[in-house]
């Protein structure tokens, strides 16, 4: 059988259906239109953001191929747009960042891990900068990392300051261990040698009559060796505090070094044969450096007498000095008792306080190998230690070859 005709109720009733059917598309299709304008917005809204960050972002794939940067990197990195899209991140490598802290990054960030850090980068230009980063990554909906997003703000200005002020704290702490040690010398070490030198000199005074001429003998030379250790110290610590206020003149001139280290020995030499140590020197002909006369014979007499004090009776002290391709390095070795790796890294810093006294009980000035890295430094030079305990001292220096040669 054919199908019943439709009456006009059913023709009526279904067009009734199909109305209410579209009048629901086009609500849907308002809803829709009306999201999609508002996802539209939000996009706009974080794009604009993206573009006008005040720091830089860059979103590299999975290969570490940016993909994009905003202007602020470019700016920062001195790079245009163009530059850096296909290019990968390591282009900005100073050389200055540790390989390992790029590997430490790769590492956490392909794990799926956020990492932050700083690196000192260069720009286009060649100028290094200071960037602090924070790199994570864009996983998908699965869970998948897809990409990797930088966040770098350039703190440059920043480290700057902080590096200064660092600066300025080591000063101010190198002052008041400056300021400390000279006043530690003066009511201590200047203090002592006098109360013996007016006790034995009192006793003479008082009690001469008492004496026999041996012990009036002695007594003199006690006296006379104590003034000239007190002498020395105060000679070494008025060169030291005029290092301090800059009002110690530097006049560099010709020095033949021969000459200076004959000098050096002949003033060392009653000191020496007190514990029977021979002092040698090896010096080339014509050798001569470009340097302060005053300060060489000061860093080379505290040098001479330290190796003395430290070394036993019937040892050696030698002085060499040998040409090398811009400076002469000279040395001072001796067959003393040596020293540890310890003492070998406080010897020249003015905050410690090193008190060793010599193989016959004799004092230090306290400021005698602190005074001579002050003047090596006025010749732009360097002097270290070399030693071991129970195989001697080597300490040297270098000073600039004669400007006219």
């Amino acid at each position: 059988m054919g199908n019943k005709a439709k009456t006009r109720e059913d023709l009526s009733q279904e067009l009734i259906i199909l109305k209410n059917k579209y009048k629901k598309l086009e609500t849907g299709f308002k809803e829709y239109a009306a999201h999609s304008k508002k996802i539209e917005a939000e996009l706009r809204k974080f794009s604009v953001a993206v573009e006008q960050s005040p720091v830089s972002i860059v979103i590299t794939n999975l290969d570490g191929i940016i993909e994009y940067a905003n202007p602020k990197a470019c700016e920062t990195t001195g790079y245009a747009h163009d530059e850096l899209i296909g290019k990968n991140p390591r282009v900005l490598k100073s050389g200055e960042t540790p390989s390992i802290e790029y590997k430490g990054l790769w590492d956490s960030i392909t794990s799926g891990n956020q990492w932050h850090g700083l690196f000192h980068n260069k720009k286009k230009s060649g100028e290094l900068y200071w960037e602090s980063s924070t790199i994570a990554p864009i996983l998908d909906s699965n869970g998948n990392i897809t990409h990797f997003l930088a966040v770098k703000e350039d703190i440059t200005k920043r480290k700057e300051a902080e590096d200064a002020l660092l600066l300025k704290n080591q000063q101010l702490a190198e002052l008041n261990a400056t300021k400390d040690k000279f006043f530690s010398i003066i009511s201590h070490d200047l203090r002592s040698p006098f109360t013996s030198i007016l006790g034995f000199a009192g006793l003479l005074k008082n009690e001469i009559g008492n004496y026999t001429d041996e012990e009036i003998k002695n007594l003199v030379e006690i006296i006379y060796n104590t003034g000239k250790k007190t002498f020395e110290l105060l000679e070494n610590l008025l060169e030291w505090s005029r290092t301090q206020t800059g009002a110690m003149d530097y006049d560099p001139e010709e020095l033949n070094l021969e000459e200076v280290v004959l000098n050096v020995i002949s003033l060392a030499d009653q000191i020496a044969k007190t514990k029977n140590i021979s002092i040698s020197y090896n010096i080339p002909a014509n050798l001569s450096a470009f340097a302060d006369l005053n300060m060489i014979n000061t860093v080379l007499r505290n040098l001479t007498n330290n190796a003395i004090k430290f070394t036993h009776k019937n040892g050696f002290v030698g002085i060499s000095a040998i040409r090398k391709t811009d400076e002469i390095e000279i040395c001072v070795s001796d067959t003393g008792i040596g020293m540890s790796e310890n003492i070998k890294d406080k010897l020249f810093l003015i905050k410690e306080k090193i008190s060793t006294r010599g193989t016959e009980n004799e004092k230090g000035t306290g400021i005698g190998l602190i005074l001579c890295k002050e003047l090596i430094s006025k010749h732009n030079g360097k002097i270290w230690v070399e030693s071991e305990t129970g195989n001697g001292s080597v300490f040297k220096f270098t000073l600039p070859l004669n400007e006219n040669r």
